[in-house]
């Protein structure tokens, strides 16, 4: 089916990114100074796995928190009408369902209306919290632990009478760390408390560093107690938000913000949080700045009917600054109805607030619930914003869209994330008098035309036949969405819908945009390399490379061989990247496997380092004359452990000294072909004949002829065109022939010769 909104002010929707960007005004005001800086206790260390049972369902009565009824008076400023356009839904299906795996139960009813669902997703685990259960689950829905968040808290003294509530999570990439966020409030004595716990690394179940921050604040001469946070992140800083209501007739005094450095709550440490006031703002949600290299954090929410409020945390490694402007926004009408179901029922969509912000790749987006244009029917509006750096320079609008359903039907409570390739979705609800609740998710390539999103698709209905309680039922009051750390491409939510007692439950899927991106294989120019050499290489993508790249990880199992970088990066827009592999010299053929990994994935290739040249020692030797001293071992090195050859006296030979060798070479047609010999005599005058035999004649040949000294003398022959000559091709026998005779005189007197060294080597 066609799901068609007719866009605000019947503007087309096809229009260019160009055309929808507004710039936003700042506040005429410098960056605010923190009002407050204070310093906690260390955290209060817990370990999860202390729990026991591990997972503990309690059973609670029924409660019901009353909606806040308030309406900031910067709502209800006339607006006028813009220009600016708004996109549709599409009539092509963006989800892909891949694995056709069933949703798994997120956490239960716990008695608390409404349920408050978030989640956040690690590479292995995903933590799931509801007013006022805590849980943890694997990737394929196996819950190993849940708990109260009072028992959670209980160490650092939250509750056991005041109320908990609203809580929030999320897996901060970049320290892979989870942060869970919840409020406390009492009226008597009045108490206002962040809860505030940071596990110690990426699986949530261990060791986390719990805080309870002061939320309390008077404002305009009145305490006032916290509401409805917003929770983000950055390299340096954690970030909430909250609405401060009086504890004397719950009016509202404004927003507070606790800026809390990560240098000192990531091990534990005292905490260092500074705190600001924004008197005129209500609502506010804090980004969770995905990118690792962004120096502040970005709020927003919705001002009024035209226009959002931006904040800039900056500085956070010493004392923050908040810089604060507004952004005009294509221009909508607040809620006016709840959504419709079925019985009588009626579903709570809050008030037009935005459920979330999430920064990447300098784009923030962000989503909210509005009324249609043509009907009194609730729709989604999306955001995505280009930051460009602000404060540095101003954000404007890149894209906005509405996503509707047919006439009758209500699209509310959307939370959305975008991935590192600028993929959009969100998960939302739809009912109406026929639909009592259904979990549904709607997604955008960041190909698709501006504004547009891609037809939404059913993850699950509600069991019953009805929702809740005859009239108005609570229902949010915020969703959950993250991507998969390990695969960018796989979006994970999470949402409530009703159970056949009419009751809420909650369920957590997963999902894809784009099919993800994998490591299909890694590649050499060359399966064999002469070592000393290298060789060029190629990790293949199936995909092409989102902004900032892939990184790809190397590495060798034999690297005395061949040693490849660290990692290779795949460029934005790419799908593959080369890398080189560097060899040494090896005396022997050496297998090397190469790996490459990505997300998990291994991938290999095998390279064979063959040696470039190997010295060979003969394999046996024969004499004429007498032997001394020394061994076959003697003559495979310059060393000074040598083999002495004499004159024998009883036996009348010429040459009177002579030595012939033997060994195998590794192949039977080098390029080139050496002979090494290193001799001294114990008289002068003693000639040296160098014989090596050639096969090809089948004879001896001289290729050297000298007078030894008195000392060690080395010297080499080398052949290159006729060296194979020299190596018999059936077996790569080789022969070598040295003799030493007297030219000084006709008979021989008793004399020796010191052979140190004598070996060939083989060049392929």
């Amino acid at each position: 089916m066609h799901h068609r909104l007719i866009p605000l002010f019947a503007l087309a929707v096809t229009v260019s990114s160009g055309a929808i960007a507004q710039e936003m005004q700042q506040i005429p005001v410098g960056p605010q100074q923190p009002i407050q800086q204070l310093t906690t206790a260390k955290a209060v260390v817990v370990d999860t796995r202390q729990f026991l049972p591990q997972v503990n369902v309690e059973k609670r009565d029924l409660i019901v928190r009353p909606e806040n009824p308030f309406k900031p008076p910067w709502r209800e400023m006339k607006v006028e009408p813009n220009s600016l356009p708004v996109g549709e839904v599409q009539d092509y299906q963006r989800i892909e369902l891949r694995d056709g795996r069933a949703l798994f139960p997120g956490i239960g009813y716990t008695g608390w209306i409404p349920p408050d669902p978030d989640i956040g997703v690690g590479p292995n685990h995903i933590l799931g919290v509801v007013n006022v259960d805590l849980a943890f689950f694997t990737h394929a829905g196996s819950k190993t632990f849940q708990q109260p968040i009072s028992t959670f808290f209980a160490s650092v003294g939250a509750g056991p009478t005041a109320d908990l509530f609203d809580p929030k999570v999320f897996f901060d990439r970049i320290h892979q760390r989870f942060v869970v966020v919840c409020l406390e409030m009492k009226t008597s004595p009045q108490t206002s408390k962040v809860l505030f716990g940071v596990s110690d690394d990426a699986d949530p179940n261990g060791t986390w560093y719990l805080y309870r921050f002061e939320a309390a604040r008077v404002i305009s001469g009145s305490n006032t107690w916290a509401d409805y946070p917003g929770a983000g992140y950055n390299k340096d800083a954690y970030v909430v938000s909250m609405n401060q209501f009086t504890f004397s007739g719950f009016a509202f005094r404004g927003v507070q913000f606790i800026v809390i450095r990560k240098s000192t709550v990531l091990s534990g440490g005292a905490a260092t949080t500074h705190y600001f006031l924004d008197t005129n703002e209500f609502g506010a949600q804090v980004a969770e700045m995905v990118d690792s290299s962004i120096d502040r954090v970005y709020t927003a929410s919705d001002f009024n009917s035209g226009n959002m409020k931006i904040h800039a945390f900056r500085n956070l490694t010493t004392t923050p600054l908040m810089d604060s402007a507004f952004l005009a926004i294509p221009s909508f009408t607040y809620p006016s109805t709840n959504a419709t179901s079925p019985g009588g029922r009626s579903l709570d969509v809050l008030d037009g607030r935005l459920i979330n912000v999430v920064f990447r790749n300098g784009k923030m987006v962000t989503a909210h619930g509005v009324r249609s244009p043509t009907s009194s029917d609730n729709v989604v509006r999306w955001y995505e914003l280009n930051t460009n750096n602000y404060p540095s320079s101003a954000m404007t609008v890149a894209q906005s869209g509405n996503v509707a359903g047919t006439a009758g039907q209500h699209y509310f409570m959307p939370a959305l994330f975008i991935n590192e390739f600028g993929d959009i979705s969100m998960i939302f609800t739809r009912s109406s008098s026929t639909i009592v609740a259904d979990i549904m998710v709607a997604g955008r390539k960041t190909t698709d035309a501006p504004g547009t999103m891609g037809a939404p698709v059913l993850l699950e209905s509600a069991s019953g036949s009805t929702y809740g309680f005859s009239g108005f039922n609570r229902w949010g009051d915020y969703f959950g969405i993250e991507t998969n750390p390990n695969n960018e491409t796989t979006f994970w939510g999470v949402a409530m819908t009703g159970t056949t007692s009419s009751a809420w439950r909650t369920a957590i899927r997963d999902w894809n945009v784009t099919l993800p991106v994998t490591l299909n294989s890694v590649t050499l120019n060359s399966s064999t390399v002469i070592g000393g050499n290298s060789v060029g290489g190629q990790v293949n993508m199936s995909g092409n490379a989102p902004s900032g790249g892939y990184v790809v990880s190397l590495s060798s199992n034999v690297p005395a061989a061949a040693t490849v970088p660290s990692t290779v990066t795949v460029p934005s827009g790419s799908s593959t990247a080369g890398f080189t592999v560097s060899t040494s010299v090896v005396s022997v053929d050496t297998a090397v496997t190469i790996t490459a990994s990505f997300r998990g994935t291994n991938r290999t290739v095998g390279l064979t380092v063959q040696w470039a040249w190997v010295i060979v020692n003969p394999s046996s030797f024969a004499k004429v004359g007498i032997h001394i001293s020394g061994n076959l071992n003697s003559l495979f090195a310059s060393d000074d452990d040598r083999m002495r050859l004499g004159v024998d006296p009883g036996v009348d030979q010429f040459p009177p000294v002579q030595l012939f060798l033997s060994a195998t070479a590794p192949v039977a047609n080098p390029s080139k072909l050496e002979f090494t010999l290193e001799t001294r005599a114990s008289t002068t005058f003693r000639g040296q004949r160098l014989m090596l035999f050639n096969w090809a004649t089948n004879r001896y040949d001289t290729v050297d002829y000298r007078f030894p000294g008195l000392s060690d003398s080395s010297f080499t022959v080398s052949l290159t065109s006729s060296a194979s000559d020299y190596i018999r091709a059936s077996d790569r026998l080789m022969r070598a022939y040295i003799a030493w005779d007297d030219l000084a005189s006709e008979v021989a007197g008793l004399w020796n010769v010191d052979i140190d060294q004598s070996n060939w080597k083989i060049f392929r």
